[in-house]
C-alpha cells in the first residue's frame, strides 16, 4: 500500500503496470478498485488515489466539492514528480477530472471522462432527493430498513433495480457510515461553471456513456461532444443490461482512444 498526507488526511493510492502515466479516479460511494476492474488492462503506468473520505483516504471537516478535490488532485500529483499525464475518471471522478482539466490544461495530455454525472448543473432533482435520502438514513440506528421501506427507494427500484440495489451496499460500508454527508455534499457540487468553458479544453477527450442510465444521463455526452474541440464519443452496453460486454467494450474504447494507430 502507499500513502501520501497533506493537511492531516492520509490519502491511500495504488498503481499498476508500465509506461506512459495515467491517473483515474473513482466515483462516489467507491474507491480505487472500481477503476482497477476496469483498467486491468490499459496500456500505461496506472495510478489509482482513493478520493477523501472513500476507500482507505481519510477526510477531515472541510466541505467536498469539485475544486477541493482537483486540488487534491494536484498536490497527488507533485507528490509523484509529474508535470503532465493522461487523465480520467468515472461518475464523480470524471467531474474532478474535467474541473481539474479547466483549471490545470497544461498538465492533462489526454482526458478520459466515463458517465458522467454533472457538468454545469447538478444532477437530476429526482436523485439529488434520492441522495438527500441516502445521506439522511446513513445516519440512522438500522437506516437500511427505513431507506428501504421509502417511496424514494421503492419508486427508484420501479425504474431501475439495478441503481437501488447499488445504493443498498453503502449501509454495509463504514466509510459512508462514517462520513456520509459526503454524498450530500458532492450531489449539490457541480464541476464547470457553463458549458462554454469547455471550449477551452485543447488536449484530446474520450467520453464514454450507456443508454438508460439515470445517474449518468446519455445527453451530457451529447453536450460534452458539442462543446470541446477534440472530442470523441463512445457509446457501451450500458452495465445493467451485460456486464461483461461493458467492461470489454470499455476497455477497447479506452485503448483505441490511447492508441489510435494500433
Amino acid at each position: 500500500m502507499a500513502y501520501f498526507s497533506y493537511r492531516g488526511i492520509d490519502f491511500h493510492y495504488q498503481v499498476f503496470g508500465l509506461g506512459e502515466p495515467i491517473i483515474f479516479l473513482h466515483g462516489i460511494g467507491n474507491d480505487l478498485y472500481q477503476p482497477k476492474i476496469h483498467l486491468m488492462n490499459l496500456p500505461g503506468h496506472v495510478i489509482m488515489p482513493d478520493i477523501r473520505g472513500h476507500g482507505q483516504s481519510g477526510h477531515n471537516n472541510d466541505p467536498m466539492s469539485y475544486g477541493l478535490l482537483a486540488e487534491d488532485l494536484r498536490l497527488f500529483a507533485k507528490h509523484l514528480g509529474l508535470k503532465d499525464f493522461i487523465l480520467g475518471g468515472i461518475d464523480m471522478g470524471a467531474g474532478i477530472a474535467l474541473n481539474f482539466t479547466l483549471k490545470y490544461p497544461e498538465m492533462v495530455k489526454k482526458l478520459i471522462l466515463v458517465r458522467p454525472s454533472a457538468l454545469d448543473m447538478p444532477c437530476d432533482p429526482y436523485i439529488r432527493q434520492i441522495y438527500e435520502r441516502l445521506t439522511l438514513f446513513l445516519k440512522l440506528h438500522h437506516g437500511i430498513e427505513h431507506f428501504k421501506r421509502s417511496d424514494d427507494y421503492n419508486d427508484l427500484f420501479d425504474i431501475s433495480p439495478y441503481a437501488a440495489y447499488h445504493l443498498l451496499r453503502h449501509f454495509t460500508d463504514p466509510v459512508a457510515q462514517h462520513f456520509p454527508d459526503k454524498f450530500q455534499q458532492m450531489i449539490d457540487a457541480v464541476p464547470i461553471d457553463s458549458l462554454e468553458d469547455l471550449r477551452k479544453i485543447q488536449c484530446p477527450v474520450l467520453t464514454v456513456v450507456t443508454d438508460d442510465d439515470m445517474v449518468h444521463p446519455v445527453h451530457y455526452g451529447d453536450e460534452l461532444n458539442q462543446y470541446i474541440p477534440h472530442h470523441t464519443l463512445v457509446k457501451i452496453t450500458p452495465k445493467p443490461k451485460n456486464e461483461r460486454n461493458h467492461l470489454r467494450e470499455l476497455e477497447h474504447a479506452i485503448c483505441d482512444f490511447l492508441n489510435p494507430l494500433k
